[in-house]
């Protein structure tokens, strides 16, 4: 019982990061256009992106951890 409690816990923090990270990218990216010039107009935006992918990622590998018995 205790550990359907710990693991519907764990998904949900982890539902909760990843809406968090994919709101920040989208906002990250919008910030990085706009402030930025020249070249870095293009760059900015898509180290904001694949910052936000490892995050995300993260927060995935966290939701499909397995149980231990």
């Amino acid at each position: 019982m205790q550990s359907k409690f710990f693991r519907l816990i764990r998904k949900v923090i982890s539902e909760l990061s990843g809406a968090v990270i994919i709101s920040a990218v989208v906002i990250g990216i919008f910030i990085a256009i706009f402030a930025n010039e020249g070249i870095m107009r293009v760059i900015a935006p898509l180290l904001v992106f694949i910052a936000g992918l490892i995050l995300y990622w993260l927060a995935w590998m966290i939701s499909s951890k397995e149980d231990r018995n």
